[in-house]
């Protein structure tokens, strides 16, 4: 990847210093009436921030942030949602109940006209993977993880955003049910394991079925993990999470996308600005292509076009029922 494209897509997909500047003040300002609302109430329950926000890899235009309520650990875990929501209540904020492994919530915040989606998320403060009562408690963890090998290579930061949107250009970002692709947290570990997005395409043109990445060392052959992850966990491609070892980080990445994406990698003779750019499908667009394929085709065409108003459920719910 030359340096002029690589500058080019950064300027396509980097927050510019304004826009960081009006985001964290906004997410600072959200923190503090939090916070207020917890004191407020006696909880004993810190607040984490993650997402990409808080590993600070985050592309240009998007202005989500997720907040982890680190409960202490003397607390019901059944009752963690509703002290949630009492703190939300607390602080005077719109919000819609989620349902989840435990219950988490979503809503927007506006200071001066700059708008922060946020998700709150009721996890317990641990300190140790055994403590973990729910798999939401080990978010903080993957967020520092993160951070503290950014903290060694800052140009880690760019190289995640740069791969980031590869993966999203080429519709193979998401771990959701509906996509079945490449999560975050994938990319984040895939880029943290080669150093930079280029190594990781040149590498991934040798990759087959059932390719390994293992960060730590933990395993030393592909029969080791088999045994010690099961059948359930495998995938073909196998990523050993770093905080938690017998988990398959890369589990949701279904077959057919992982042969797309070794496809699109394979195809890349030079890389070009085209792919990192997402293709937007408008309606006059789709029935244009239709009618040019059924053209070409001898076929008729029918066109339905059908319209879905979606009212108090999550992206990932709706995709799913979809």
């Amino acid at each position: 990847m030359d340096v002029a494209l690589k500058k080019k897509v950064l300027e396509m997909i980097k927050p510019t210093k304004l826009e960081e500047e009006l985001f964290s003040d906004g997410v600072l300002k959200l923190k503090r009436k939090l916070k207020r609302a917890i004191n407020s109430k006696g909880y004993k329950c810190e607040i984490f921030i993650g997402g990409s926000y808080g590993k600070g890899t985050y592309l240009k235009g998007k202005s989500d942030v997720d907040f982890f309520f680190r409960f202490d650990l003397n607390y019901k875990d059944s009752s963690l949602s509703n002290y949630l929501e009492d703190i939300l209540n607390e602080a005077k904020l719109k919000f819609k109940k989620q349902k989840g492994s435990r219950d988490y919530f979503s809503g927007v915040y506006s200071p001066r006209k700059y708008n922060i989606k946020f998700e709150a998320v009721p996890n317990y403060k641990i300190r140790k993977v055994q403590d973990s009562q729910n798999s939401t408690d080990l978010s903080p963890l993957h967020v520092k993880f993160v951070k503290d090998r950014i903290d060694k290579d800052s140009k880690l930061i760019d190289e995640i955003r740069i791969t980031k949107q590869f993966f999203k250009a080429k519709k193979l970002y998401g771990a959701e049910s509906y996509v079945h692709g490449f999560s975050g947290h994938v990319i984040d570990i895939l880029v943290i394991n080669y150093g930079s997005f280029e190594k990781l395409i040149e590498d991934a043109k040798t990759w087959e079925e059932g390719k390994v990445i293992d960060i730590n060392s933990v395993y030393f052959s592909y029969e080791k993990i088999k045994k010690v992850f099961g059948e359930d966990k495998m995938s073909s491609l196998i990523v050993v999470d770093p905080i938690i070892k017998d988990r398959n980080a890369a589990r949701a990445v279904s077959v057919d996308n992982y042969n797309r994406f070794l496809f699109e990698v394979n195809s890349i003779n030079k890389l070009s600005i085209t792919d990192f750019e997402e293709e937007k499908v408008d309606f006059n667009y789709a029935i244009s292509k239709s009618s040019q394929f059924a053209k070409e085709n001898n076929l008729e065409r029918v066109v339905y076009r059908i319209n879905f108003d979606i009212k108090n459920e999550s992206e990932d719910i709706v995709g799913s029922k979809l």
